[in-house]
């Protein structure tokens, strides 16, 4: 193999990685980006993005009623049940508080609006996923193993439905996500009968993965969103032209007879 085939590898290697590490700078700066205050277009995106974020935490939400004090109930045999329930309980009312504060309708909102729209949503997020940990950790930390078990599927399943929920709100989603996730590492490394490692590893990969998505999600949805704006303004735009148009021949035509 020649020097300058080697040099070619090294240099392709070089590349791929800077690649690498652009990709996921670029990926960071979208999950903890807040409301563009630099482009118009992107600021009344992003307000749509927390309008469809809101909409869907509010109707899935609605399940909270039933599910958390079902759950504290059906799951109380060896758990921490004053845990158990003060989580069941936070749960209720960061319902009731969500419904009262998060803004549904964002579409003249301004940039003061945006940004308090979207500090109440996060802090909503963190909440939320601070007490679901909370409620399974008071289960999982218990002594039946058969809800231990249960609990820990549950949670995974937690954790794809917040992506569901803020599939185009990316740093929502790592506010709500990860306090689950490293409830349930810890949880994996103070259980005997699983592998802490192991299942550390599967859960942040697990993480990962959706956080991908739900930023690749977000970022088609922001360009969607733009371009839909822009093609109603040219429409807009081609209408006007016609209709100055218009109004221009029938006053040469009524001249001229």
């Amino acid at each position: 193999m020649t020097a300058e085939t080697l040099n070619a590898i090294g240099n392709g290697g070089r590349r791929e990685r800077r690649s690498l590490g652009s990709a996921l700078v670029n990926y960071a700066r979208t999950c903890f980006a807040g409301v563009p205050v630099d482009n118009a277009e992107h600021s009344r995106a992003y307000a749509r993005q927390l309008e469809t974020a809101t909409d869907t935490l509010m109707t899935i939400q609605v399940a909270v009623f039933l599910v958390a004090p079902a759950y504290a109930v059906l799951f109380k045999r060896g758990a921490h049940v004053p845990m158990l329930f003060t989580a069941a309980t936070a749960l209720v009312v960061l319902t009731v508080i969500a419904y009262k504060i998060l803004s549904r309708t964002l579409e003249d909102a301004d940039l003061a609006a945006l940004r308090r729209a979207d500090r109440r949503l996060s802090a909503i997020a963190l909440c939320l996923g601070v007490s679901w940990i909370t409620l399974f950790s008071a289960v999982a930390q218990g002594s039946f193993y058969p809800n231990a078990l249960v609990t820990n599927f549950i949670s995974l399943a937690l954790i794809g439905i917040g992506a569901i929920i803020f599939l185009h709100v990316p740093r929502a989603f790592l506010l709500f996500t990860t306090p689950i996730a490293l409830g349930m590492a810890i949880n994996a490394w103070s259980d005997p009968n699983v592998e802490g490692p192991i299942a550390s590893g599967l859960i942040a990969l697990y993480l990962v993965v959706l956080t991908k998505s739900v930023v690749d999600h977000a970022e088609i949805f922001r360009d969607g969103q733009i371009n839909a704006e822009r093609l109603l303004a040219a429409e807009t735009q081609r209408h006007e032209q016609e209709r100055q148009l218009a109004e221009y021949r029938l006053s040469a035509e009524l001249t001229t007879s």
